[in-house]
């Protein structure tokens, strides 16, 4: 039935206790005939115009599933709602959206695990086409890293720790690593202007092998 507020539904009623039709009823209170019958139906068999207590959808998951998740998700800080539902015992798979429902309830949230060196800090960030040449460092140790991708292939992820000069970067990384990937006739090649990468030797490298380079 649709919702009908407790006004028009006592008037409702009333209206049809003084010998109104269910059609004029209806139109007065803007709904349809069969609403005004179904509660026309209720009233004579339970003297109410109240809705009826509704239960809800049942639970998916019992006392001692949902006992699992919680305990599941404190000992396992990074399991993510997928993965509890996965492991959670029982005759009936549970949803990831019904794990984060149950730890709603004890004001839990499941997380998400994280991928990366630990204890490091980003200091510097150069990209090419999305990978980043970055240098990162844990009090005073620090060490680099160069990667590249392109439309085609990716490079491997080379890590360094001395200062990188020109010529280093043109025998070490260049020519090793980019050049196997990158099709010089389609492809440019973008960086930042770090002294390495503007050098004259750098720019003679690119100039011999014929690689087109974004200014």
């Amino acid at each position: 039935m649709p919702r009908i507020s407790r006004a028009n539904r006592n008037i409702a009623i009333g209206l049809l206790q003084a010998g109104q039709s269910q059609h004029a009823v209806a139109c007065r209170v803007g709904v349809r005939q069969s609403t005004i019958s179904r509660l026309w139906k209720r009233w004579r068999q339970q003297n109410s115009v109240e809705d009826r207590l509704r239960r809800g959808r049942p639970r998916v998951t019992n006392r001692a599933q949902d006992r699992y998740i919680r305990l599941h998700l404190l000992h396992h800080r990074t399991a993510t709602a997928t993965s509890t539902a996965i492991n959670i015992p029982g005759l009936h798979q549970v949803s990831a959206q019904t794990v984060k429902n149950r730890l709603r309830e004890a004001g839990l949230r499941a997380r998400r695990p994280y991928f990366g060196l630990s204890y490091v800090n980003v200091i510097d960030n150069v990209e090419y086409s999305g990978v980043p040449m970055c240098r990162t460092g844990f009090g005073r140790r620090s060490v680099r890293m160069w990667g590249a991708i392109s439309y085609t292939g990716k490079s491997n992820l080379v890590m360094f720790q001395d200062n990188l000069v020109a010529q280093r970067y043109c025998a070490d990384i260049l020519r090793p690593h980019l050049l196997p990937i990158l099709s010089r006739q389609r492809e440019l090649f973008q960086q930042d202007n770090a002294r390495p990468h503007t050098a004259r030797v750098t720019t003679d490298f690119f100039t011999n092998e014929n690689i087109n380079v974004l200014p």
